[in-house]
């Protein structure tokens, strides 16, 4: 086990962990509605995302730049969070069922997202356009 371990964030189970692509950060998602990104060689959390409904958080995932997360799940949102401005900058409301699945595109131009309902929809990967 590694001296930062266990990593200690959540208050309920946790759904999801995913690594950055440079491994440096890693981000996990729990039940209990919070994201949490943590710097994986001190093992430090460097912050703490709510989801706004409150509802739990069952994916994620980080930008190819380590500049975004996402994350969604049971109230059938995606939001993605700016990890420099430590803010939320965008909501998908598109889906009709949990989200289950995400993940950016190499170069972070697409966000695909995918619900309990066999639904995979594309995203433009910046922030600034809107669903």
């Amino acid at each position: 086990e590694l001296e930062t371990s266990p990593l200690k964030g959540h208050s309920y189970g946790v759904n999801q962990v995913r690594f950055s692509c440079f491994g440096t950060l890693v981000a996990s998602v729990s039940t209990d509605g919070t994201a949490v990104v943590w710097d994986v060689r001190s093992g430090d959390e460097l912050c703490t995302f709510f989801s706004p409904s409150g509802y739990g958080l069952r994916t994620c995932s980080i930008s190819p730049d380590s500049s975004l997360l996402a994350a969604g799940g049971d109230d059938d949102k995606v939001y993605v969070w700016s990890l420099v401005e430590k803010e939320l900058k965008r909501t998908i409301t598109s889906h009709e069922g949990t989200v289950f699945a995400l993940c950016y595109s190499p170069d972070g131009e697409v966000l695909m997202s995918s619900d309990v309902n066999g639904r995979l929809l594309g995203w433009s990967g910046h922030p600034s356009h809107h669903a």
